[in-house]
């Protein structure tokens, strides 16, 4: 269920950069560089912090087995 929710999360953000990817476009490098690092940044972060979340769901679980 995680794994798909991942999976499907990095799709949506893939497909959200390329389209957005081809909307700047029209404008200057310079502001497309600044939008792609801070797109790239805010995507890490949100996946760092899934993967928190999943990592702590797993140590539950497991503490929960023994």
């Amino acid at each position: 269920m995680t794994v798909c929710l991942l999976i499907t999360s990095t799709l949506g953000m893939i497909v959200h950069m390329i389209t957005s990817f081809s909307q700047y476009h029209k404008y200057e490098d310079v502001n497309l560089l600044y939008f792609w690092i801070v797109t790239i940044f805010f995507n890490f972060m949100i996946l760092t912090a899934i993967g928190r979340i999943i990592a702590q769901g797993v140590k539950y679980l497991i503490n929960l087995n023994t």
